[in-house]
């Protein structure tokens, strides 16, 4: 959506912080068009007027009539949430769809530093473009990561297709799919969550365990009367300092993958086929691989002796038959 109707609105839009708040947007005659929160005024306010497309009508229709922008800076996103449900209930949006009745809401505490729940987000999308515009849209696909805070980890393409591989954090998720689906027509769409909290929970517990193995080996340690002992309970010592890396490193891994989300976006214009997708074979692919091709050999030499032993069968009948008769002529 452009400012066309409105340019003085890009001053406005230049002048945003990159800070928590709130936003309303207001139409010509002075009323409140729409109210809403971000955790970065500056990134979200402008995504309604980027190069892209809105990703629905209603959302499309309110930014064609805004014609003044006020914000509201505050400390925290939490204080952000509690003032948008304020101004929403005080002015009555006409593009407000959620937070309108008077109904009272339940205070929700948020404790941070919390380990829980651990949920690992992946999504595969598939768009579809109009001609010739693959490099804007692909160029701006690879902008939303950045936009959310966070990165491309692989960008392959060719003529008018390509694929990126996209890690956000997962609290941009939802906005970061949004705004990808609206670079073009959703061809195929999938989402996956999957829940890795006892997984975690398991873990966190076996690392305490190998911690408190460390501290009484490290006691034997100090107790040792002779090499021997000393041998003994330094070996022990290494493998339980090994045990506590490799759990160490799960836990990292397990944070990382929850921290930040993973999409996979495929861009193609139509009539154009998308790129297809090369996966590298796991360890356990290739030796189910393996152990059928061992079997196919068996079998195909089991096949072989099917066809060779009637074969041989009559070449041994003949050869007797040969040595028999020379036998009796001989007598």
């Amino acid at each position: 959506m452009t400012l066309d109707h409105a340019p003085h609105l890009r001053a406005v839009l230049r002048q945003l912080p990159a800070a928590p708040g709130v936003y309303l947007m207001k139409g010509a005659d002075g009323r409140v068009l729409y109210v809403g929160k971000a955790d970065l005024l500056r990134n979200r306010v402008r995504s309604y007027f980027g190069a892209a497309p809105a990703p629905d009508a209603r959302i499309a229709r309110m930014a064609s009539e805004v014609a003044a922008i006020e914000y509201i800076v505050t400390d925290t996103v939490s204080e952000a949430y509690l003032l948008e449900c304020n101004l929403i209930k005080e002015h009555r949006p006409r593009y407000n769809i959620r937070l309108r009745d008077d109904k009272s809401y339940p205070f929700v505490k948020i404790t941070l530093g919390e380990d829980f729940p651990r949920i690992v987000r992946t999504a595969e999308v598939t768009l579809v473009l109009p001609p010739d515009s693959f490099d804007e849209r692909f160029a701006s696909a690879q902008d939303v990561a950045e936009l959310h805070g966070g990165f491309v980890q692989i960008s392959t393409g060719r003529e008018r297709a390509g694929t990126l591989v996209m890690r956000v954090p997962s609290g941009q998720f939802a906005d970061a799919m949004r705004d990808l689906r609206a670079l073009g027509d959703v061809e195929v769409q999938t989402i996956q969550g999957e829940d890795v909290t006892a997984e975690y929970i398991d873990l966190q517990a076996r690392l305490r365990i190998a911690k408190s193995r460390r501290e009484v080996l490290l006691g034997l340690m100090a107790k040792a009367v002779s090499i021997e002992q000393t041998i003994r309970v330094q070996n022990v010592l290494d493998d339980t300092q090994l045990r506590i890396e490799e759990l160490q490193g799960s836990i990292g891994l397990l944070e990382d993958r929850t921290s930040f989300a993973t999409i996979r976006v495929q861009l193609h214009e139509e009539g154009v086929e998308p790129e297809a997708e090369v996966k590298n074979p796991s360890v356990t692919t290739a030796w189910d691989r393996a152990i059928a091709g061992f079997f196919g050999v068996i079998a195909g030499v089991v096949v072989g002796l099917g066809y060779l032993l009637p074969i041989l069968a009559i070449g041994a009948v003949v050869w007797f038959s040969v040595r028999w008769v020379r036998r009796r002529r001989a007598a």
